[in-house]
């Protein structure tokens, strides 16, 4: 079964009031008692304060699960959504394997020590994120500048190159839908446009599958569709203006003759 994380709504676990967590972060994939947490995020999660960033590593109960490096992702909540007869049992002291990189083993995040016949557990032993502009990612390496540029809330800005170019756009940014445009209506083409201008950025970042440290040539490449854009609607007022006044001196020359 699979259990999905994010910002959406329709995911199983519904995270708000973190606008860093993506709305679709993340997908656990849960199979005979094994949990396997899949990032599909922009500003990827640690796990055990390791990034795991459009990537996969097996998780367990002991894991302490960062979302976007600042949001906890609690086990009661992915515990809810597996059914109680399936419910795996508790792995102290694995290692934290990346799938496709080097595993790295780490301490317990929490020692169990017997004090008048009850459990103390230690405060966990990582480092927490602050998401201020720079990351700390724990075991990992440290962000790059273009990094910590990179701000979730600015992929949900209007787009004037998918407004203006439409699904010529679409076509180079992995937004297919944009050509519903081709309709030959005038109405639908309108409101495909502004459709794109609205949610265009995000779903070109997410289709391109961009990662926060190239945020700043996704930039440059946005800003040059949206230069063109505004060049190309220009130009057609430009034309539509020459055309009407030639149109309009031709008629007047044609009602002098009669």
């Amino acid at each position: 079964m699979y259990i999905t994380v994010g910002r959406n709504p329709k995911s199983n676990i519904v995270i708000t009031g973190y606008d860093v967590v993506s709305f679709d972060h993340a997908t656990i994939e849960y199979n005979n008692g094994q949990f396997l947490f899949i990032d599909d995020s922009s500003n990827g999660t640690l796990v055990n304060g390791r990034l795991v960033h459009h990537s996969s590593c097996p998780v367990s109960q002991t894991d302490v699960i960062m979302l976007a490096g600042v949001c906890p992702l609690k086990w009661e909540q992915i515990m809810a959504q597996v059914p109680a007869q399936n419910t795996p049992p508790q792995m102290a002291g694995r290692p934290t394997q990346l799938y496709g990189g080097a595993s790295q083993n780490q301490q317990p995040y929490f020692s169990q020590q017997q004090y008048g016949g009850q459990q103390q557990y230690s405060q966990p032993q990582y480092a927490q994120a602050q998401y201020n502009g720079q990351q700390n990612y724990g075991n990992a390496s440290a962000p790059s500048q273009q990094q910590s540029k990179f701000d979730d809330r600015d992929l949900d800005r209007w787009h004037w190159g998918a407004f203006f170019l439409g699904w010529i756009w679409g076509v180079f940014n992995h937004v297919y839908w944009t050509l519903v445009a081709l309709i030959p209506i005038p109405l639908p083409g309108l409101v495909i446009n502004i459709i794109a201008a609205i949610k265009g950025r995000r779903q070109s970042w997410e289709n391109g599958r961009w990662r926060p440290e190239d945020y700043e040539r996704f930039e440059k490449n946005q800003k040059g569709w949206s230069i063109a854009g505004i060049v190309v609607f220009g130009v057609c007022v430009l034309l539509s203006i020459i055309s009407w006044s030639i149109l309009a001196s031709t008629l007047s020359i044609i009602s002098n003759w009669f």
